[in-house]
């Protein structure tokens, strides 16, 4: 039996410059984001048959195959699917059960921490040997076929690295750049808010929709991209110098530029979260991943957080308690 787990996100600054080929059109680009310990977990154990018994228990759906390769693709699980038809062994029969802690459609990246933990797990059980950063391409180009639009990676770095870090994209290669360790990672988790909606919404269409008008020229589109870049790099240097005011700031400039790129970005809900959490003394905050739904990152003084949250469950946010997740994958045999 092998159980694996990774960290979701938080995305301060810099998402959607992660999807191909919006990073080499704004060189220099990068995503400062925050893995955090709403995990997603999964259990894979051999069968002595070549049937193959899924169960997702926070999605309460359930799959049963004679073999893989009656596996059909299609279904709700279908990224998962994928995932096992590539990773595993045709011969062999397996019990899989998967839960992940972060509400669906809460925009943290879920379904990419997951896919990373069942890829890792069937990586190892096969002994195929592939690196991390292997993973993470393989993944991105299945959860692509999935979706059928093209996706970022930010949310993979997140739960094969945990910590807080900076991921520049590159021609060559992405790099991982570490910002925080210490006691001061545990100062920046006092300084957050994270807030669910209680919508889900589908990142991949808006982002995508995003990308498009730039490929297209529209000036205002381009302009909001090399904002969200500017406040990318604010944000990295906001938290090296340890200055979470000047970090805030960045989240509320990343914000401003953001809520523009796509018609219905920001909802009635999402602008009352916001606005009670301003009116109660917090700093700045904004959607993470796409916007339209989802969960809101909000920064604010220490001794201010309960006033906030009282005051933002007071309109129906759902806060979600976490902590920085300093490791990411996590496998156990």
């Amino acid at each position: 039996m092998i159980e694996v787990k990774a960290p979701t996100r938080v995305d301060l600054a810099g998402g959607t410059l992660d999807i191909y080929p919006l990073y080499l059109f704004e060189e220099g680009s990068l995503t400062v984001n925050v893995a955090i310990n709403l995990y997603s977990q999964v259990k894979i154990e051999k069968r002595r048959d070549k049937r193959i018994h899924i169960n997702s228990l926070d999605l309460g759906k359930e799959v049963r195959a004679k073999d893989i390769e009656s596996l059909k693709y299609g279904t709700e699980l279908d990224y998962l699917i994928r995932i096992i038809k590539f990773f595993a062994p045709s011969n062999m029969g397996l019990n899989i059960t998967t839960r992940c802690q972060a509400p669906r459609g809460s925009g943290i990246g879920g379904s990419s921490s997951f896919a990373l933990a069942l890829s890792a797990g069937l990586n190892r059980l096969r002994k195929k040997k592939y690196s991390l950063e292997e993973l993470i391409d393989i993944d991105t180009d299945l959860e692509v076929q999935s979706i059928g639009t093209p996706t970022g990676k930010q949310d993979y770095y997140a739960a094969a690295y945990g910590g807080v870090n900076a991921i520049w994209y590159g021609v060559e290669k992405d790099r991982i750049e570490s910002l925080l360790k210490g006691r001061m990672i545990k100062r920046l988790e006092e300084h957050l808010i994270l807030t669910f909606t209680g919508k889900s919404r589908r990142s991949s269409f808006t982002n995508w929709q995003a990308v498009r008008e730039y490929i297209d020229g529209r000036k205002s589109i381009v302009d909001r991209m090399k904002r969200i870049r500017e406040a990318a790099l604010d944000m990295r240097e906001a938290i090296l110098k340890d200055d979470f005011r000047r970090a805030a700031d960045a989240l509320h400039e990343e914000w401003a530029a953001r809520k523009g790129l796509v018609e219905g970005m920001v909802t009635p809900k999402i602008r009352r979260i916001m606005s009670v959490a301003k009116e109660t003394g917090a700093w700045a905050s904004k959607v993470c991943g796409a916007g339209g739904g989802g969960s809101i990152i909000t920064f604010a003084k220490p001794e201010r957080r309960k006033r906030v949250i009282k005051a933002v469950e007071k309109v129906g946010g759902r806060i979600l308690d976490f902590k920085i997740a300093r490791k990411g994958l996590k496998i156990r045999t």
